[in-house]
């Protein structure tokens, strides 16, 4: 049975209001987790440097860490800002593998804007003195439960959405191309 424009439509209209409802718990997920990174990779730096954090008295950490929490503060609140773009979200070029991943890093430019509390904390713990072979790292979406949401799952849903939603924009695309097709057989064959 052929699937009417109205259906094509509906459930286009469905599953974008379920893609958004998913976006809106990752990025809740998000604004935790990006407000704990600057903290949570600076105490992991900070005891993987052995020696190299010697140099740091407890007044000097004191410091780094009230650096840290401020880079929480105000580099999270302007990613959770950029996050609100939804063209960073539907990325309807993308290839997406079966199984689909459990994490969001195919999305590049989504990736690129969260990246940015890493360069800011990194930026941190360099100019407090900390050895380069520490300071290799980057962000990566939890993979543990936060606020009761486990985002490995809620990406892999938002992945299956957006393999939904390109689906049903193609079957929309090529639903009016045979309309079109059939609109100028008739005609053709009226005139």
């Amino acid at each position: 049975m052929d699937t009417t424009n109205h259906e094509i439509n509906t459930q286009i209209k469905q599953i974008r209001e379920r893609l958004s409802e998913t976006i809106d718990r990752i990025r809740n997920v998000l604004q935790n987790d990006l407000s704990a990174f600057p903290l949570r990779e600076g105490k992991r730096c900070f005891v993987a440097s052995g020696d190299g954090a010697s140099h740091l008295d407890d007044d000097k950490l004191r410091a780094m860490k009230q650096e840290l929490k401020s880079v929480a503060t105000i580099h999270a609140d302007a990613i959770m800002a950029k996050l609100e773009d939804e063209t960073l979200w539907l990325q309807l070029d993308l290839e997406i593998p079966n199984p689909v991943p459990k994490t969001l890093l195919l999305n590049v430019p989504l990736m690129t804007v969260l990246e940015e509390i890493a360069r800011q904390t990194r930026a941190v713990l360099q100019a407090h003195g900390f050895p380069d072979d520490v300071l290799n790292f980057s962000y990566k979406t939890p993979t543990w439960f936060i606020d009761h949401e486990y985002m490995p799952g809620l990406i892999e849903q938002y992945w299956g959405l957006l393999t939904a939603l390109k689906t049903a924009n193609s079957d929309a695309l090529q639903q009016q191309v045979d309309q079109d097709t059939d609109a100028r057989k008739q005609r053709w064959d009226d005139t």
